[in-house]
């Protein structure tokens, strides 16, 4: 019996060693069982779309749209709950207000009752934004097969597609800085609203942005057709027994523990300005979702892009921040992006060329590279640093962390690791 119970002991704490232990390869299940406890956060009041699920009431107030003023015309793509065209829909905007192009999400026959609700209850979610960068719910169809969503139309498409087009070949580039700041600010309203609803968005992102149209006076705003994991399915990675995830987005804390809440939106934002300032380059290129895991919470961060301007690039480096309290909040963002577009309208905007890739230091007066001229080097050994750093951090569980959500210190107090100029070690740099 002695002998029993001390294998049985060794056993134990072998299987401890190798949680805490084992190859990289077992990364992605040791992922995989923590989402099985995905979380918003500490916060009771914050919710999201994979919360949300829509009560009776809250599919009535819809407004309900006579199937016969709807004609589809153009197939966009398909969704995950069906296909989505353009068409037009006869008053939809009020008596006598004539035809209005719309985009329209069908729901596919043959589904479940349960698809068939959360197919409306997404519905309902985006009928209780109102806001200019939001896409906005004009109204269901579902007095018949298909179900009809009717959305508003946003011509120019996805905000990557978009990007991805104005990409300066050879000549001078198709957007001008003062275009790229109204982009990212558009957003970051949209989202300093989302914010104040309570509401994680949880898959911010260019290819989740729309734009509504191609001249200077576009408007982007936030929303997601359900196109955007089907045309872009190289951006997501599933973690098995779960749905897919965009792991290039993703925080440290949602990487290590599931934990979604506006802080990992933040994180989000800083990866979307990065699409945007590099023309909808995917971040971490040529890396795999398991290098990319590695890197970040190794201390890795993306480096500035080309002619990006220095200070949008502190604005990333504050919103990529290792704890989530030290993130600046969106309505500080958009202050931000305030005062970067009142110095440009008074002419005080240039920034001269030797700004561009340096940083403040801790002490506000050292400069020093932000950018590596080996950027592959330099994630090679923070990926392998990585590997080693989450080891060592699940046997200590120090991922186990607690974040006091309600509390957030000043955006100029955090330490960020980023890779040195020969890419072989870290460096700390305070942002300001």
């Amino acid at each position: 019996i002695v002998y029993l119970v001390c294998r049985r002991r060794r056993e134990k704490s072998l299987a401890r060693l190798a949680y805490a232990y084992g190859p990289d390869l077992e990364l992605s299940n040791i992922r995989a069982q923590r989402y099985h406890r995905t979380t918003t956060g500490n916060n009771p009041s914050l919710w999201s779309k994979e919360t949300f699920v829509a009560t009776e009431e809250e599919l009535a107030l819809l407004n309900q749209f006579p199937r016969q003023y709807i004609t589809l015309e153009d197939f966009l793509g398909q969704g995950e709950f069906g296909e989505v065209y353009q068409g037009t829909a006869f008053d939809i905007l009020g008596v006598d207000t004539g035809p209005h192009p719309v985009a329209i999400k069908t729901f596919r026959k043959g589904a479940t009752l349960d698809e068939k609700h959360k197919f409306l209850s997404e519905a309902a979610l985006m009928g209780k934004f109102e806001h200019p960068n939001i896409v906005k719910i004009l109204g269901i169809c579902v007095d018949n097969d298909p179900v009809f969503i009717i959305m508003e139309l946003m011509p120019a498409g996805d905000l990557l597609k978009f990007l991805r087009e104005a990409r300066p070949e050879s000549g001078p580039a198709l957007l001008t800085r003062e275009e790229h700041l109204y982009i990212i600010k558009d957003i970051a309203q949209g989202c300093r609203y989302l914010e104040q609803q309570h509401f994680i968005h949880r898959d911010l992102a260019a290819r989740n942005c729309l734009v509504s149209s191609k001249g200077a006076d576009r408007i982007v705003k936030i929303g997601d057709f359900g196109l955007a994991r089907d045309l872009y399915s190289s951006d997501y990675y599933r973690v098995e027994g779960e749905r897919k995830l965009p792991v290039r987005w993703m925080a440290p804390e949602a990487l290590l523990q599931g934990k979604f809440t506006i802080e990992s939106d933040v994180w989000a934002y800083g990866i979307l300005l990065y699409e945007v300032m590099s023309f909808g380059n995917q971040p971490y290129p040529g890396q795999s979702n398991q290098d990319v895991l590695q890197y970040v919470t190794a201390g890795g961060r993306l480096p500035k892009p080309d002619k990006c301007p220095q200070r949008i690039y502190r604005l990333m480096m504050k919103c990529w921040r290792k704890y989530a309290s030290e993130r600046p909040r969106f309505e500080e963002i958009c202050q931000y992006l305030d005062n970067i577009i009142e110095d440009m309208k008074r002419d005080s905007y240039c920034e001269s060329d030797s700004d561009d890739g340096e940083t403040l230091s801790r002490e506000g007066s050292k400069r020093v590279p932000t950018r590596s001229p080996s950027f592959k080097s330099g994630f090679q050994n923070l990926v392998r640093s990585g590997s080693k750093k989450l080891r060592n951090s699940l046997r200590r569980h120090s991922i186990h962390r607690k974040e006091e959500q309600t509390t957030h210190t000043s955006v100029s107090s955090c330490d960020n690791l980023i890779p040195t100029e020969n890419g072989d070690s870290f460096r700390e740099s305070g942002l300001i």
